[in-house]
Formats: structure tokens, sequence, C-alpha cells
């Protein structure tokens, strides 16, 4: 059987879901010529520069300010050092973070 891959920002996808039944094997190979592969991942560097700059602002142990809030006082004095404010996710980082962990945990990986 033949599957239509679409492979973005290096990861591989399927373009139909395939069904696989219980016995099928947890993993696949997935040939890919090597004139493709590139040495590295420094291509997107430039474009996520200013991103990253904005982003390490942002997760410098910048406490939450509470002034006007009782309930994130106390979030921040039950977390104590680790009340701090993070840059926020989106939907599909946080459905990947999900699958990751799964996957460290339950295959090894």
């Amino acid at each position: 059987m033949q599957v239509e891959v679409i492979i973005e920002h290096g990861r591989a996808m399927l373009a139909k879901p395939v069904y696989l039944k219980p016995t099928a094997p947890a993993r696949m190979v997935l040939e890919i010529d090597d004139e493709y592969v590139a040495p590295g991942r420094d291509w997107f560097e430039d474009e996520f520069a200013e991103l990253r700059k904005m982003r390490a602002q942002i997760t410098t142990s910048r406490v939450p300010d509470a002034a006007n809030s009782p309930v994130q006082a106390r979030f921040n004095a039950i977390l104590g050092p680790l009340a701090k404010e993070r840059p926020g996710s989106s939907i599909g980082d946080d459905h990947q973070m999900l699958l990751d962990a799964l996957e460290e945990r339950y295959l090894g990986r």
C-alpha cells in the first residue's frame, strides 16, 4: 500500500489517515534521497532569531503581578520561586507536547 506523506518543517504527516490493525508494527521506515537531506537545522535561524529574543525576555523570571488579584498573589505564594510568567503556547504546541510525553513514557523514546 502506498500513502501520501507531507513533510513540513522536518515532520512527516500522512495526507489521509490510515487505520492499522493492532498487529501492525509500531515503526515503519520512510526512505528519503540523500540529495534532499540538509546537513543541519539552521535554515530557519534568521527567521526566528527575533522571536527567540522576545521569548527570552519574557521568560527571565518575571513574577506575575498580583497587585489587583488576590488569587494571583496566592498562586505566587504557593509556587514560590517557580512563579514566573511564561510565553503562551498554541493548542498545537500543547498537543505535540502531550504526544511527546506519552511517547517518551510508554514507548521509551
